[in-house]
């Protein structure tokens, strides 16, 4: 059958949706209805949202296959056709914490439609299958997927709505303002009353373009889809045994404006966040930072006039905050704690508000705060709204390592020696040869090549290290100072490329939880408010395409006050 023809069919099964305009929805959105249906939707789903490896009977492994998937009536699973092989055995993982194994049961590759079936009989969590043609614009929708970025997996929730319906435009997909990554293909999308209405697909590269299979896809090709069978195009539709669907419960249908509708809220919020400018390495850079209020602090930082804490790795010695009033003032560095990315600011100038970090007591983020809407305030701009999309977890160093010292190193007879030399990198103009013997480095005996990278995890560009060589013979002592990584152009992934990019430094914190906020790097530092106006923490990096990191506010104000005593100059 002809592709094109085909695409056509396939968004034929879609019913016609006539497409409105926001301004066609005259009523106000109940923000706090909206999540407290989203919340307890998240809590009946979540437990039938799975993540998908290669099968192993050992330990999880997080290299290689990997996806997400739900689980509906009959131990099926719906995935994405991409990530299904027919035959193939699967290592499914429940989020909490049971696993089951699953077989690759049927793919329609032009439509991306896959289907799983879990091999041992049970009484599995599962979900209801909606329907795709009963959506409209502007409808809420979420998704839950375990995307690739995270070593181990994390759950991680994201919140949209309907952006586009299928069509020959969208292939057949559906449009969602859910965003996705790698890892998250097969995961499933649901309405409001927790049904599936799609199952992740595919992305270009606005972060508005995600797009989803169609729920009625499945529900057309249900008898084919258990067939044991991979189709390249879809077969024409059977009569299948899949019940029908409820007319949606939800009273909350449509979520445009939504954004707009708390611009008051993040408006009383602004003067918690300051523009902060200095200058890395000679390059300038800017960030945003959270007012602390000084009233209740311990030690000296009580008799500070204004304090900011803000990201270490984005704020140079040298630094300038911008206030309400638009002037800029000079700000002294009278802390930072490199590993977990926070400097502490002082102005001699007095700020209208504060956050009473001093008041804070809860310990960790609640899994009950899960889908609770937040608030990053910005004093330029309007903000950004975003839900807590994960638990509170401590994020390992795996991308972030700027430090570069230009060589590349091999066992040779027992031996780590240097295998390869950058040109013109540190470690030739430090007069370092192939074939040199790496014997330590900074005191630590260096047997594996492996142990170099990680005795540079923590480095900086212009960190002294020592390394211990030999050459024909002799040991030698020598100092490098590290350069800064260079930028190598390679093949990305679409979802590498989206605009503004990651933070620099973006892993390696401990308890952090993810938001879907698009916060840029350079709006990192800047706070994090719930509807209720509550203090929850300070964004800390932009992870990926989907995810920003947020320090949790209790880790902010252990920060503080481990620095209560530090010398402040006289305001």
């Amino acid at each position: 059958m002809n592709l094109k023809k085909n695409i056509r069919k396939n968004a034929a099964i879609l019913a016609a949706v006539t497409l409105l305009s926001p301004a066609v929805f005259a009523q106000k959105l109940d923000v706090n209805k909206l999540q407290e249906e989203l919340k307890a939707t998240v809590n009946k789903v979540l437990p039938a949202s799975v993540f998908l490896i290669d099968y192993n009977p050992g330990p999880l492994v997080y290299s290689g296959y990997r996806a997400s998937g739900v689980v509906v009536k009959d131990g099926m699973i719906l995935t994405a056709g991409h990530a299904t092989t027919i035959g193939k055995k699967y290592r499914v993982v429940f989020p909490d914490g049971k696993e089951c194994v699953a077989t690759g049961v049927g793919k329609i590759s032009d439509v991306d439609a896959g289907l799983l079936r879990i091999d041992e009989k049970g009484d599995w969590p599962f979900v209801e299958m909606g329907s795709s043609s009963s959506l409209s614009l502007y409808q809420p929708c979420f998704s839950i997927a375990y995307p690739g970025g995270f070593r181990p997996k994390e759950t991680i929730l994201r919140f949209g709505h309907v952006a586009e319906m299928g069509s020959e435009k969208t292939r057949g997909k559906i449009r969602t303002t859910c965003l996705m990554e790698p890892g998250d293909s097969g995961g499933p999308v649901f309405d409001l009353d927790g049904r599936v209405v799609g199952i992740r697909s595919s992305i270009l590269l606005s972060l508005e373009s995600n797009f989803e299979i169609p729920v009625d896809v499945y529900r057309a090709y249900w008898t084919a889809l258990k067939k044991e069978k991979t189709y390249e195009v879809s077969p024409y539709a059977e009569k299948n045994e899949l019940e029908p669907v409820a007319t949606l419960k939800s009273t909350i249908k449509n979520v445009a404006g939504l954004e707009k509708g708390l611009n008051g809220l993040e408006a009383k919020l602004d003067d918690y966040s300051v523009k902060i400018n200095s200058s890395l390495l000679g390059i300038k850079a800017s960030v945003l930072g959270t007012v602390i209020a000084t009233k209740g602090l311990p030690g000296s930082l009580q008799k500070v006039k204004g304090l900011v804490v803000s990201k270490s790795s984005m704020v140079g010695d040298t630094a300038m905050i911008t206030l309400a009033n638009g002037k800029s003032v000079a700000a002294k560095v009278l802390a930072r704690d490199e590993e977990k990315d926070l400097v502490l600011l002082q102005l001699d100038n007095e700020l209208k508000k504060g956050i009473n970090i001093a008041a804070i007591s809860q310990d960790t983020l609640s899994l009950a705060q899960l889908g609770d809407f937040l608030l990053s305030p910005s004093p330029d701009d309007d903000g950004e709204l975003s839900l807590i999309g994960s638990r509170q977890f401590n994020l390992g160093r795996t991308y972030t390592n700027p430090a570069f010292l230009g060589a590349g190193f091999e066992k040779v007879d027992g031996r780590v020696v240097i295998r390869s030399l950058v040109p013109l990198a540190p470690a030739e103009a430090a007069k370092l040869m192939k074939g040199d013997e790496i014997v330590s480095v900074n005191d630590v005996k260096i047997t594996e090549p492996g142990q170099f990278t990680t005795a540079l995890r923590d480095k900086k560009p212009n960190d002294l290290i020592v390394l211990v060589t030999v050459r024909d013979g002799v040991e030698s002592s020598i100092s490098i100072k590290l350069g800064k990584r260079p930028l190598v152009e390679r093949r990305q992934h679409i979802a590498e490329k989206f605009t503004d990019g990651k933070s620099e430094r973006r892993d390696g914190f401990k308890n952090v939880f993810v938001h879907d906020g698009k916060i840029k790097p350079a709006e990192c530092g800047g706070p994090l408010f719930d509807l209720n106006e509550k203090f929850i923490g300070m964004n800390l990096a932009r992870y990926s395409r989907t995810s920003s990191i947020a320090v949790v506010a209790l880790e902010l104000k252990k920060f503080i006050e481990a620095n209560s005593n530090v010398l402040v100059a006289k305001s």
